[in-house]
């Protein structure tokens, strides 16, 4: 972007999403299959920056700061029984996604000679991904199988841009 911008809860606090899946199966039957499938995403793209045309004058210290928290969680759970029971339970939870602080336009302070002004430039994402799955098969042929798959796939990043000047 080219000016200011930013993405926070309405509270100011950093940004926070969560994906939740749950899935359960239950069956009883002389012949019987029965299956549980849950798929649990969250993929926030957050960036906070000072874009190209931005120009910013302080006194302080100027902060500029992406932080993410983001929660995937899927899970299942299956039973079957029968004189022939199939079962199988999937489970997958996916975070992805990008956080990202930057400075690509003019920052300065009001005071040159003001000691201990700083540009901080800080981007953080703390994410989890957590996938359970179960299954059960009872019966005099019964077959049961499970699946969970959690993947934590995040970019974050923090920078300077090229055509930046911090002063």
């Amino acid at each position: 972007g080219n000016g200011l911008g930013s993405r926070t809860n309405e509270n100011g606090s950093l940004f926070a999403r969560r994906a939740h899946a749950k899935a359960t199966s239950s069956s009883g039957a002389l012949i019987g299959g029965t299956g549980a499938v849950a798929d649990a995403f969250s993929s926030p793209i957050l960036k906070a920056y000072a874009g190209l045309e931005a120009k910013l004058t302080a006194g302080g210290d100027i902060n500029i700061q992406a932080l993410s928290h983001n929660d995937a969680f899927a899970e299942t759970a299956g039973t079957i029984i029968g004189g022939i029971a199939v079962g199988a339970s999937l489970s997958d939870a996916t975070v992805d996604g990008s956080t990202e602080a930057y400075v690509a336009g003019i920052v300065t302070a009001i005071d040159r000679k003001i000691s201990g002004v700083n540009v901080n430039i800080k981007a953080h994402s703390d994410d989890v991904a957590t996938a359970t799955a179960r299954a059960v098969a009872g019966g005099v042929v019964a077959g049961a199988g499970a699946d969970a798959d959690a993947l934590v796939s995040t970019t974050v990043k923090a920078y300077v841009g090229a055509r930046a000047d911090i002063a």
